[in-house]
């Protein structure tokens, strides 16, 4: 069975094929992507393999860059997609930001 990091990596690598057009990737569910590659670093800190401090920070970086990009396209797409899609990625931005936040204050000490 996979550990959770190699499903984290395994859907990091997907999510970044995708976002090489944000519009695109907008419509091919790329926040759900994100959503679920986020759970997977979370439980993989519950297995004996699990990133390390710095490379959740680089990670959580990275996935809050995707996440900025999709947020103009999320807003300006005709409603084709759906209106909760667009506003999914805006959860998703704050998700990454949060989680991204919260890793850089365990590096500093400061939880």
């Amino acid at each position: 069975m996979k550990k959770y990091k190699e499903l984290a990596e395994m859907i990091e690598k997907h999510i970044h094929m995708q976002m090489k057009n944000p519009k695109e990737a907008l419509c091919k569910d790329v926040a759900y992507a994100m959503e679920m590659w986020n759970s997977s670093v979370v439980r993989a800190d519950k297995e004996d393999e699990k990133f390390t401090g710095e490379e959740k920070e680089q990670l959580y970086t990275k996935m809050l860059e995707y996440a900025e990009m999709l947020l103009e396209p999320a807003l300006s797409t005709p409603n084709e997609y759906g209106v909760y899609r667009g506003l999914y990625v805006f959860h998703i931005h704050s998700t990454m930001k949060m989680n991204l936040e919260e890793v850089q204050n365990i590096q500093k000490g400061q939880l």
